[in-house]
């Protein structure tokens, strides 16, 4: 997404997974932080999540970008052990092995206090944990490919700042990457 051509001031590299046209909260305060950056001659380009991974886009909000704002999308990839666990959970849930008779699959939801403890005590708190540590390794994948598209956008002497905004908080990593890569200096939202 490219709102008007970028007159060559000083840019921002800012990486933030929700960003418009997505409707989530988090997107929509970056959407109005760049506008006051606008105001005071900064133009910014965005890593996000690929806009056509979103459930619910709101196009409106891009309608909103001041001039010179460039948006690009960055697709998320399944992990490969996700796939294959994805698989085998398929398997446990047809022969009924997925927490006893009854049960169709993983409870949504928050966990409640009584079942919060540091230690695992059954084999289903070893499940979250991987499954936890699946969504980890997911989104740094993402921070990996956004780092590297992120150094592939950089001017040296356009661009000033990398900022980084979560959550997924692994978007830092990217930052972090780029600034190392880059010289510029990591401002971490």
């Amino acid at each position: 997404i490219q709102v008007g051509q970028p007159t060559g001031r000083h840019r921002i590299l800012l990486v933030s997974y929700h960003f418009a046209p997505s409707s989530a909260v988090g997107a929509l305060r970056w959407q109005k932080l760049i506008q006051l950056g606008a105001e005071r001659g900064w133009e910014f380009d965005v890593i996000a999540l690929d806009p056509a991974e979103l459930s619910k886009p709101d196009h409106e909000r891009c309608r909103e970008l001041p001039s010179g704002t460039r948006v690009f999308g960055v697709a998320t990839r399944p992990l490969r052990l996700f796939l294959l666990t994805r698989k085998l959970s398929r398997l446990a849930a047809a022969l009924r092995l997925n927490g006893g008779a009854g049960r169709s699959g993983p409870r949504v939801g928050s966990l409640r206090s009584d079942t919060r403890r540091w230690l695992p005590r059954q084999p289903r708190d070893l499940l979250r944990a991987y499954f936890a540590w699946l969504d980890v390794k997911g989104e740094e994948q993402w921070a990996h490919t956004a780092a590297r598209l992120a150094e592939s956008i950089y001017q040296p002497g356009v661009h000033r700042a990398v900022v980084t905004c979560g959550p997924p908080h692994e978007q830092h990593m990217a930052g972090v990457m780029v600034s190392k890569a880059t010289g510029l200096p990591l401002v971490v939202d």
